[in-house]
């Protein structure tokens, strides 16, 4: 009887642990009929996005996207990658203490030494990242129909955040890709922490409900093509944002004009 017990008890304790691991419909690449690689920007100042922005500081129930990758380097569970591979590969890793370093200032102090004969010298002290300086992140997806499930999905590949870069007066000079990470891999580590729910406290979401559920608003400024251009490179303006739209609504009618047909 004792036994009996102990083996449901396992049993449930399975379950249990089962239920609250990550998961999504597993796919194999020969079932996948038709598929598409789609890159986003998810830009924080859209009130829609406010719920990976902030808080500005941990708490104890909630952290911010960049403060959660950032920890997750930091803690050896978020592998950084090189940000000129464009989330191309998986091959450029980078070091985890250069990754956790870009966005941060030096400030050169001089100080005395403590023993004798008390002379000078200078050292270098570097200032944590300003979080509003990290106002943009690239989302690299990948759209496929699922033949076996007869389904139009999407799957997030890597997000990279976006450094804003100020010379010396202030003056916005251009933006700077801080480094890739691999969702997949990060994907366990964002299913630990909770992201804001602004439609129900009572449901609370984990940063992998968020991105399944893709509970962000974003614009595509590339697709994959055979130039590897994004849209900046050929279109201006307005004409981006159009290009932009249509793409966005080509992945809207692929499945609508499959079954139609």
């Amino acid at each position: 009887m004792k036994t009996n017990r102990f083996w449901v008890a396992v049993l449930l304790l399975n379950i249990t642990w089962a239920w609250a691991q990550p998961s999504r419909p597993y796919t194999r690449e020969e079932d996948k009929m038709w598929a598409k690689r789609i890159w986003r920007i998810v830009d924080m100042r859209e009130k829609f996005n406010h719920i990976y922005f902030y808080p500005i500081e941990q708490t104890e129930e909630r952290i911010s996207l960049i403060d959660l990758i950032r920890l997750g380097i930091r803690e050896g569970k978020i592998t950084p990658y090189e940000p000129n591979f464009n989330g191309a590969d998986w091959k450029g890793v980078m070091d985890a203490e250069k990754a956790l370093l870009v966005g941060s200032t030096e400030e050169y102090v001089r100080m005395n030494r403590p023993d004798p004969p008390y002379d000078e010298y200078d050292t270098v002290f570097y200032n944590e990242l300003n979080n509003f300086n990290v106002l943009r992140f690239k989302v690299k997806e990948e759209w496929f129909f699922d033949k076996k499930r007869s389904v139009m999905d999407v799957k997030i590949v890597a997000i990279c955040p976006v450094l804003d870069v100020y010379d010396l007066d202030g003056e916005l000079k251009g933006f700077l890709d801080m480094f890739w990470i691999q969702y997949d891999e990060a994907r366990a580590f964002f299913h630990q922490y909770k992201v804001y729910n602004p439609n129900n406290w009572a449901q609370r979401l984990t940063y992998d409900d968020s991105f399944k559920m893709h509970m962000f608003k974003s614009y595509i400024y590339k697709e994959d093509n055979v130039y590897e251009r994004s849209i900046q490179d050929y279109l201006k303006g307005t004409d981006a944002l159009r290009e932009s739209d249509e793409i966005e609504k080509q992945l809207q009618d692929y499945e609508f004009d499959l079954w139609q047909y």
